[in-house]
């Protein structure tokens, strides 16, 4: 969903080249800031599943 909306956003983007708003530029940083927590999300249980792993 986030990568989604971030895609979404992407277009707008290159749609208005010229006329991008603080609107817009807010939405894309609040998108990156969702996709970075959501990649942290993964990586981090992907990291907890390896220790696991190793203690096994």
């Amino acid at each position: 969903m986030v990568l989604y909306r971030e895609l979404k956003t992407k277009i707008i983007v290159k749609n208005n080249k010229n006329q991008v708003t603080i609107g817009g530029i807010k939405k894309i940083l609040k998108n990156v800031k969702n996709i970075n927590r959501y990649l942290f999300k993964k990586i981090e249980k992907a990291e907890i599943e390896k220790i696991e792993k190793e203690l096994i």
